[in-house]
Order: C-alpha cells, then structure tokens, then sequence
C-alpha cells in the first residue's frame, strides 16, 4: 500500500502508487451531484435558474445570458468531471526509482484515462437508469413533469462530463506530467 512515508523508503517498490479504481472515482461523481443539488437544483425544468442569466449584463444578451445559465446549470459537474482525471496524479510519487520518466508518464497517462472512463461510466449508468424509468412508467402521468425532465438533464450532465474529461485528459493531465517529467529530469539522472 502507497504511504506518505513510503516516499522515503529506498527499499520500497518502484511504482509507490496504487492503481487507479472505480471505488475511487465514485465519491468524486458523487460530490459533482451534491454540488448540483446543494447549490438549490433540480432536475425539472420550472427549477432552472434564470436569475443567472441576468448575472453579466442588466439585461438579456443572448450570448452571455445563455453561456451563463448553461454554466449555472451543469458547472459543479462539469468541474467535478474535469478533476476526475487529476486522480490517477494523487498519491504519486514524482520520482520513481529504477523506472524510466517515459514508462511513468505513460502510467500515468493510461491511470488518468481509465479514470476518465470511470466518470463516464458512471454518468452513462445514470442516463441508462433515467431512461429505462422513463420507457417503463411512459405512461405515467407525471412523465413529463418528473421523468422526461431527469431524461433531460441525465442527458446534459453526460455531454458535460464527455466534455470537461476530454479536457481534463488531453488539456490538465498532459500539462502536469511534461511539467513533472521536465522539473524532475535532472534530478532523475543524478540518482
């Protein structure tokens, strides 16, 4: 098991981080969705607030307006998703000894992608759920008061969590590991 003190010890194995697991991408997804909820939220379309439209400009402008309550909407979800791939850097230790700079880059890269792939997976496995709910109780008659808008906004959050992701992959994790790889270069060689 990966330690804070495990860092120090020379005798220790190369890789000092355990491997990334859905057990820890889950309370992340979770947070995003207490995020929602917690900020006043819900998933009907009379709860939108359209106070945030308003939050730029005194008065309606189309594109700031729209950017802002899309923004309001599915924002703690979309930063949420955009740190799940940042996980697989916890807990890493910079330096790994014996370990060339290119294989831990690639660790890493592969340990940020199957995160990524866990946040999409749970937020698919939602929309899955809202829409078999929706298919079973069509008939219901609150469908389009309670099902057909979770329908809507699992929809929204899955397009939210596939963007932020992406850019949390190609954008956050290529950053932090070209700026580890090149601060610790140096350093590497020496040892």
């Amino acid at each position: 098991a990966a330690t804070p003190s495990a860092v120090l010890d020379p005798s220790a194995s190369s890789n000092l981080s355990p491997p990334i697991r859905f057990a820890d991408i889950i309370p992340v997804a979770l947070l995003g969705l207490h995020a929602f909820y917690g900020t006043g939220h819900q998933s009907t379309i009379s709860s939108i607030q359209w106070k945030s439209a308003f939050l730029l400009t005194p008065t309606l402008s189309y594109p700031f307006s729209v950017v802002t309550v899309v923004l309001n909407s599915v924002g703690p979800i979309f930063m949420m998703a955009l740190a799940a791939p940042l996980l697989a850097l916890w807990n890493r230790a910079p330096l790994s000894t014996g370990v060339d700079t290119q294989d831990s880059a690639m660790q890493v890269k592969h340990e940020s992608t199957l995160a990524a792939l866990g946040m999409m997976i749970y937020y698919a496995s939602l929309l899955l759920g809202t829409s078999v709910s929706a298919a079973i109780l069509r008939r219901h008659l609150m469908v389009w008061k309670v099902f057909a808008p979770r329908f809507m906004a699992a929809i929204l959050e899955l397009l939210a969590v596939d963007v932020a992701v992406l850019l949390g992959v190609a954008i956050g994790v290529e950053r932090v590991t070209r700026r580890v790889s090149t601060m610790f270069k140096g350093k590497a060689t020496q040892q």
